[in-house]
């Protein structure tokens, strides 16, 4: 098995970044509840990656990014269900 196709020690990268992905995940998210969605999400995408990383640090990067780009995502599906349109204001 080549070190590109070695698989990813999961519980490894959850010990090492799983509170830094939690951590930025509310910091874009600013709800706890979504934030551990967001890292959910993220450890899953990472179980779904078949290639291995370098070393650590770019495990770091990926799992940052993804983090940010799922945050994106969420907070973009809340504001359309949070968006008032000006008839509902009106009747109020």
């Amino acid at each position: 098995m080549s070190p590109k196709e070695a698989p990813i020690d999961l519980e490894r990268a959850v010990a090492l970044w799983g509170d830094t992905v939690l951590r930025l995940a509310f910091c874009k998210s600013n709800s706890l509840a979504d934030a551990e969605d967001i890292t959910q999400m993220v450890f899953l995408k990472l179980c779904q990656r078949k290639q291995a990383f370098g070393c650590d640090e770019h495990m770091k990067a990926w799992l940052l990014r993804v983090t940010l780009t799922c945050a994106s995502d969420v907070n973009r599906a809340h504001q359309g269900r949070h968006r008032a349109f000006p008839d509902d204001i009106e009747s109020r």
